[in-house]
């Protein structure tokens, strides 16, 4: 029996945990030589899947910005850095990312809702 805290419905990284296991596994397949060489790939497609209830990625979640790949490095952070508008640039993404943050609020806590509907 699970208490409320404990229970795999509630926790978010023991749902992801228990969708991912068996995906990593079917990747792997028999050759567990490979796991550590498929694991970093298998991390940035997850970083990089854009989640359906926010439409945003992990990655962005987490970081603030979107993934960088060897195709897309244009703009490196030591220029911003160098040319003194650091503080200016962070104000400006920080400002997008609170409300991007305020946007995944609501849809977040109505789905918090209806799973506590569903647990009670």
């Amino acid at each position: 029996m699970f208490s409320l805290q404990d229970s795999p419905q509630v926790s978010s990284v023991k749902i992801k945990n228990r969708d991912l296991k068996p995906k990593f596994a079917i990747l792997v397949g028999d050759n567990h030589t490979i796991r550590s060489e498929k694991l970093a790939h298998f991390t940035f497609a997850l970083n990089a899947a854009k989640f359906d209830l926010s439409t945003q990625t992990a990655a962005f979640l987490l970081f603030g910005r979107e993934l960088r790949t060897l195709d897309n490095v244009h703009h490196d952070i030591r220029s911003v850095i160098v040319n003194d508008n650091f503080v200016t640039e962070t104000t400006k993404h920080l400002r997008k990312f609170e409300n991007i943050f305020k946007e995944i609020k609501i849809p977040l806590k109505q789905k918090q809702n209806q799973r506590n509907k569903y647990i009670n």
